[in-house]
């Protein structure tokens, strides 16, 4: 991973570790411009991993939930959840199978 791309990486795991159910902490009177430049920073993120050729450590399921969260949008927010949920049924066949095949002779 170069250099910028570890600086946005870090940036967005700021940008997720402050927010809460997609809402961002209310800092003196400028709370809407926090919550709109933190959804648009996470919104732009999600549609940019979606491009990438290197994609995210970060889980970014989570984060479209969240930009679901923040934006208002409940079928992304939806969408992020299904996506988790299928992301872990699919983990847990594969535990499965590699429990499976270490019962082989």
């Amino acid at each position: 991973m170069g250099k910028r791309a570890a600086a946005l990486e870090k940036g967005l795991e700021y940008l997720m570790a402050q927010q809460k159910d997609g809402m961002f902490p209310k800092q003196s009177y400028t709370w809407i411009h926090i919550q709109g430049f933190g959804a648009l920073a996470l919104s732009e993120a999600y549609g940019r991993s979606l491009l990438c050729k290197t994609k995210p450590k970060m889980d970014m399921k989570k984060v479209k939930e969240t930009v679901g969260k923040a934006t208002g949008d409940a079928k992304t927010e939806a969408e992020g959840k299904a996506d988790q949920a299928a992301g872990n049924v699919k983990q847990a066949g594969e535990k499965v199978k590699d429990a499976g095949k270490s019962l082989k002779p």
